[in-house]
C-alpha cells in the first residue's frame, strides 16, 4: 500500500494531502497519494494501486503527483483511459484536478482531499469471511492469494490489532475468528509477499506491545477451498498434541451404517497388499481412512507418508515422489531420496491423484508395475517395497473418458475403491464428532472442562448440510470453543450466519424465459462450448434446482458447495438466476 500522507509544508503554505478512491462493483476502496512522485495502477501483482476489474490491464496506467497537482498517464491499456469523457492517448499525461474521476476499463479512479483522519479498517465477521474466501477460491483461476490467521494476546483489545491492520492494502479482507483471534484474505499475493506482509504486521503489533503468532496458507499449495486453507491456517496455531496422543482429526467415529461396511473393507483390505483408491468429496476423511488402512496392516511398523499432488508443481512433485541426483536441475546441489524410496516396507497415500499430470502419471504408473523408480537425473533404477493408496473427489471415471487420467493407471491403484459417503449422509455421526473434537481441543488447550453442546446448538449443527464436511465441523467445533470461553456451546458461539438458511422466496421459475428446466438441459446436451464433463456438471446444477424447487440455497447444499460458489457457476454456466414467479 501507498505510505500515507499528511498535509506538508511547501515553500509558502501547505499542500492538502490527496487521495484516490477506486470504485470496482460494489468495492471502494481509498489510496493516499504522495506529495511528489509515480504510482502504478493496474492489476499487476507489483502495483501500487492493486486493481481486481478484469477490464483493466496489468499495468493500466500511471498517476504522477506533485505538490497537490495530478496527472494520469495511459500505459497502453488493452480498454483504455478515459478522462472528461475523452480517451486518453497512450504516454499523454493528462491532467486530472480534485473532484475528477477516471475511466480506467470499466473501473472509476476519483482524485480527492483527504480531510482529517482516514476511516478505520472494518472488521468482518467470520461467517462473511468464509463467504468471500469462499468467491476467492472460485474466481482465483489458479492465480495465487493467501491467507492468514492471526492470534493475539489474550488481554490486548481489538483496537490494537486494528491500528497495526491500517497498514494491509485496501482490497485485503479481514475478519475476526474469535476473541483476540483475527483473519485476513490478503488477495492476489504471492506466499513470499504474503509472509512479508504478516511480518510487518507481527512488527507493528510488537511495537505497540502486543504479542502475536501468525499462521498462512497459500492458495493452491495448501487447498482449493475455503474449508482447506482455514483448516492449514488454524492447524498450524494448535498446541502441539502430547507425544502418542495423536492429533485433532484422527479420531474416527463410525456409527452410520455405509461407514461400518467401508470400514469393514478396509479392515479386509489392510490384511492384504493390493493398492486401495479411496473416493468422496473434499474433507470427509479420506486421509484418515487410509492411514486406518496403514495401522490395521502388516505395514504398520513402516512409514506412512502422504503427499498432496494438488499443491505441488509437476517439477516439485517428480522430485519429491523420486528424488533427484546431485546436478538434476538448477537447485539440487545435492542428491535427494524420494517419497517412493523412504517409504520402503511402508504405505504411501497419494491425495488428489486426479490432479497429477499425464507425464507423472505414466511415470508413477511404470513405478508400480515394476517396483522400481529412478531418480531425476539417475541412470540405475532402485527397488522399493511400498504400498499405494490414493484418494481424489474426482469422478475418475469420466477423466479417463474426458482423456484427462489413464485408464490403466486407474485400473492399477484401483486394487479396491472405497467411496466415502458426505457428512449430511450420516447425521447420525455429527455430534458424536463434535463431542470428540471438543474434548481433543481443550485437552489440547488446557481446558479442564469440554464444554457441552446444548439441544439447540445441536440440532442447528444436524441440521447443517457441511459442504465442507468433517473438516469445516472440526473449524467450527474449534472456534465455538474459543468463543464459549469455557462454558457450554449455545447457538450464539456457531456462525448463525452459515448455519441459518436464507428466507426462502418460495417456488420460483427455472432455466429460460418459459422456466422450461428439462429444455434448457436437454439443449445443453447438443452443445459445443461445454466440454462432457462441464456439461455433466451442469446437469447437476440443473437436476438440483429442480429438485429444490429452484430454492438456490437447498440445491447449494445438495451439491455439497457454498451459495456462493453455485451463483459463479449459475453465470459461467449460463443459467439463469431462477426468479421469484410472478402471482
Amino acid at each position: 500500500m501507498i505510505p500515507r500522507t499528511v498535509a506538508q509544508q511547501d515553500g509558502d503554505g501547505v499542500v492538502p494531502a490527496l487521495q484516490v478512491l477506486v470504485v470496482e462493483g460494489e468495492t471502494i476502496a481509498a489510496y493516499d497519494l504522495p506529495e511528489r512522485g509515480s504510482v502504478l495502477v493496474g492489476r499487476a501483482p507489483d502495483a501500487d494501486i492493486l486493481l481486481a476489474d478484469p477490464s483493466t490491464s496489468a499495468k493500466h496506467a500511471r498517476l504522477q503527483a506533485d505538490a497537490g497537482r495530478v496527472t494520469i498517464e495511459d500505459l497502453g491499456s488493452r480498454n483504455g483511459t478515459q478522462v472528461r469523457g475523452q480517451k486518453v492517448s497512450p504516454q499523454q499525461p493528462q491532467a486530472l484536478a480534485p473532484g475528477e474521476a477516471a475511466l480506467l476499463g470499466s473501473a472509476v479512479l476519483l482524485v480527492q482531499r483527504r480531510g482529517g483522519a482516514t476511516r478505520r479498517r472494518r472488521l468482518w465477521p467470520h461467517g462473511y469471511f468464509e463467504a468471500r474466501l469462499a468467491e476467492e477460491c472460485e474466481i482465483a483461476q489458479g492465480a495465487p492469494f493467501s491467507i492468514a490467521r492471526i492470534d493475539i494476546d489474550a488481554g490486548a483489545a481489538a483496537e490494537s490489532f486494528l491500528a497495526a491492520a491500517d497498514a494491509l492494502r485496501p482490497l485485503d479482507i479481514v475478519g475476526i475468528y474469535a476473541p483476540h483471534a483475527f483473519e485476513i484474505i490478503l488477495r492476489r499475493t504471492t506466499s513470499d509477499t504474503a509472509q512479508r506482509v504478516t511480518e510487518a504486521l507481527v512488527q507493528r503489533l510488537k511495537a505497540g506491545g502486543v504479542g502475536a503468532r501468525v499462521a498462512l496458507a497459500h492458495f493452491p499449495t495448501h487447498g482449493q477451498s475455503a474449508g482447506a486453507l482455514l483448516e492449514h491456517a488454524c492447524a498450524a496455531l494448535r498446541p502441539r498434541a502430547p507425544a502418542g496422543e495423536g492429533t485433532v482429526g484422527r479420531d474416527v467415529i463410525v456409527l452410520d451404517e455405509n461407514m461400518r461396511e467401508i470400514y469393514r473393507l478396509a479392515e479386509k483390505a489392510a490384511s492384504g497388499v493390493i493398492n486401495v483408491l479411496v473416493l468422496g468429496e473434499t474433507g470427509v476423511g479420506k486421509e484418515v481412512l487410509a492411514e486406518s488402512i496403514h495401522k490395521a496392516s502388516k505395514r504398520a511398523g513402516g512409514p506412512f507418508l502422504c503427499l498432496n499432488c494438488a499443491a505441488l508443481t509437476e517439477n516439485l512433485l517428480e522430485s519429491e515422489l523420486f528424488g533427484h541426483e546431485r546436478g538434476a536441475f538448477t537447485d539440487a546441489k545435492t542428491a535427494k531420496a524420494g517419497l517412493l524410496e523412504t517409504a520402503s516396507g511402508g504405505t504411501v497415500f497419494l491425495d488428489e491423484i486426479g490432479e497429477m499430470s499425464p507425464t507423472l502419471q505414466a511415470k508413477l504408473l511404470r513405478v508400480i508395475e515394476t517396483k522400481q523408480v529412478t531418480r531425476v537425473g539417475g541412470l540405475k533404477p532402485l527397488a522399493i517395497d511400498v504400498r499405494f493408496i490414493a484418494a481424489t473427489h474426482r469422478d475418475l471415471v469420466q477423466e479417463i473418458r474426458d482423456k484427462h487420467f489413464r485408464s490403466d493407471l486407474y485400473y492399477r491403484l484401483n486394487g479396491l475403491c472405497l467411496e466415502i459417503p458426505p457428512l449430511r449422509d450420516r447425521r447420525s455421526e455429527i455430534r458424536p464428532l463434535c463431542d470428540a473434537f471438543l474434548a481433543r481441543l481443550a485437552k489440547e488447550s488446557g481446558i479442564a472442562r469440554v464444554p457441552h453442546i446444548s439441544d439447540d446448538a445441536a440440532a442447528l449443527l444436524e441440521a447443517y448440510a457441511w459442504p465442507g464436511n468433517i473438516r469445516e465441523l472440526r473449524n467450527v467445533m474449534e472456534r465455538a470453543l474459543l468463543l464459549s470461553d469455557g462454558e457450554d456451546l449455545e447457538p450464539d458461539h456457531l456462525p448463525l450466519e452459515t448455519l441459518r438458511d436464507p428466507v426462502d422466496l418460495g417456488p420460483v421459475a427455472i432455466g429460460g424465459r418459459d422456466g422450461d428446466i428439462d429444455g434448457d438441459a436437454a439443449g445443453a446436451a447438443n452443445d459445443d462450448r461445454w466440454n462432457a464433463k462441464e456439461k455433466q456438471e451442469r446437469a447437476r446444477i440443473l437436476e438440483a434446482l429442480k429438485a429444490e424447487g429452484g430454492n438456490q440455497t437447498r440445491a447449494a447444499k445438495k451439491l455439497g458447495i457454498s451459495r456462493g460458489t453455485l451463483l459463479a457457476r449459475l453465470e459461467r454456466f449460463e443459467i439463469a438466476r431462477p426468479q421469484k414467479r410472478a402471482n
